[in-house]
């Protein structure tokens, strides 16, 4: 099977939220190999020190890579802020518990588009008639935590 490359974003503050979102992924997905992409600004080399050891762990790949500016826009910027062989990527905020297996999501056929995202629906309703009062009614509400991005799509109809 393929390695599922997975991006992160965060300051120095999530690290510890990190390293249990990385715990969840590997307790549920124990027949997956993944690498992990850290895209930050700021954090010193001694601080990935836990995160480090956590991935060799996992047998995970960890690429720190460091870009100046706000952390919260490296995602939509991250067809040029990563390496050209990663086509795809799937992005996950660092506070989230990963409960399920992800390579349904990560097979998930993209048909010419640049981002797969989650509605709220089923259970989460509630949260769902949250959302249309705070974006309008007739207006779609994604969870921006969890993106399959199409990297490869990206770089060619994105403007930086």
């Amino acid at each position: 099977m393929d390695t599922i490359p997975i991006l992160t974003t965060l300051d120095r503050n999530y690290l510890p939220q990190l390293q249990v979102l990385l715990c969840s992924l590997h307790v549920n997905n124990p027949a997956d190999n993944f690498s992990l992409w850290l895209l930050h600004s700021d954090i010193e080399e001694k601080e990935f020190s836990g995160l480090r050891s956590q991935c060799e762990r996992y047998g995970y790949s960890f690429f720190p890579v460091q870009y100046p500016n706000k952390e919260m826009y490296y995602r939509l910027l991250a067809p040029f802020l990563l390496p050209g062989e990663i086509k795809r990527i799937l992005y996950l905020d660092p506070d989230i518990l990963v409960i399920n297996p992800l390579r349904p999501l990560w097979e998930t056929d993209m048909e010419g588009r640049l981002f797969a995202a989650a509605a709220h629906t089923g259970k989460t309703e509630l949260l769902n008639s949250v959302n249309k009062l705070r974006v309008g009614p007739g207006q779609a509400s994604y969870n921006s935590g969890v993106l399959l991005m199409a990297l490869k799509a990206g770089r060619q109809d994105i403007s930086p």
